[in-house]
């Protein structure tokens, strides 16, 4: 009687190591699934763009020395009034006169005045920046290909090293 429970017991517990090892090969199985479908998914995203609008508020202090060199060309037009009163001496036979000879005219100034610059500014101003910056990110290129290549190697390796646990295909 001892004998048969104890064969009884060596069946069922022959039966349970049997169906845990056929739901461990299922977890792995369901493991590797999943390993490949992240795999694809970051061989998908390699191909990806994106694209952001960062909108950029900030007042940025400038303290320095701007070199400005150029030259300016400066039209003038007008015409400048002249009213004066002239004394003129005048030598007559009674003898010499100062009469006033009054002046009343417009001189018209039509020319063009060239100015070189070549003078450095000094500057120590707080300059308001609000801007959006529209950022477009390919996944392809550095540093994001380099993350990708490193994820998908990580996730390569422990699909490899799930391998020596069941039969997994390529």
């Amino acid at each position: 009687m001892i004998q048969k429970f104890f064969y009884l017991l060596t069946l069922l517990v022959l039966i349970l190591a049997i169906a845990a090892l056929g739901i461990n090969l299922w977890v792995v199985q369901q493991m590797d699934l999943a390993l490949q479908s992240a795999i694809a998914a970051v061989d998908d995203l390699a191909d990806e763009e994106f694209e952001y609008d960062y909108r950029f508020r900030q007042v940025v202090p400038f303290t320095g020395e701007v070199p400005v060199r150029q030259d300016v060309v400066i039209p003038v037009h007008t015409t400048v009034p002249v009213s004066t009163v002239l004394q003129v001496a005048v030598t007559t036979p009674a003898g010499q006169v100062e009469l006033p000879v009054p002046v009343q005219l417009e001189i018209p100034i039509d020319t063009e005045v060239s100015l070189r610059i070549n003078q450095p500014v000094n500057l120590d101003v707080e300059v308001p920046i609000d801007t959006v910056l529209h950022l477009r990110f390919k996944m392809s290129e550095p540093p994001f290909r380099d993350l990708l290549q490193g994820v998908r190697a990580w996730l390569v390796g422990v699909r490899s090293s799930l391998s020596g646990m069941g039969s997994l295909g390529p």
